[in-house]
């Protein structure tokens, strides 16, 4: 809770201490009516900020879905034909003459549906029948 109660206090420090202070007035005898009703009062307060709270970071969970993924400040402008490569790993293979590459193997293989996948999405991601998913674990 962020919001300060009665005496710049959070609301509920103040009504510890108003717990707190409850006890040590029964235990003298003293009426506790008024600061029971207080305390009473300000737990409906915490439930309701609660609430608020709880509805709150919900909108704002659902403002932040609504937000597209920012691109590096590094990234080139432009389409994927503007990629650069930054680093390679091991040692790439001599592909003969006819070799194809990884759009057109998986689709013969039935292992990714790009046009399935280019219709129903505005991203370069493929739909992966249950033999890719299968061959990734998932």
């Amino acid at each position: 809770m962020a919001r300060a109660g009665a005496g710049g206090r959070l609301p509920r420090s103040t009504r510890k201490q108003q717990a707190k202070e409850i006890g040590r007035l029964r235990a003298t005898g003293t009426d506790t009516e008024q600061l029971q009703a207080e305390s009473a009062a300000l737990g409906d307060d915490i439930t309701r900020m609660q609430g608020e709270l709880t509805e709150a970071e919900q909108r704002l969970r659902e403002l932040m879905m609504e937000l597209p993924n920012l691109p590096d400040e590094h990234t080139p402008p432009g389409g994927k034909e503007a990629n650069e490569v930054v680093r390679t790993w091991g040692e790439q293979p001599e592909l003969g003459p006819g070799a194809l590459d990884h759009v057109e193997l998986c689709t013969r293989l039935g292992m990714i549906d790009y046009a399935r996948a280019s219709s129903s999405a505005a991203t370069a991601t493929g739909c992966t029948p249950g033999s890719a998913r299968r061959s990734n674990g998932r």
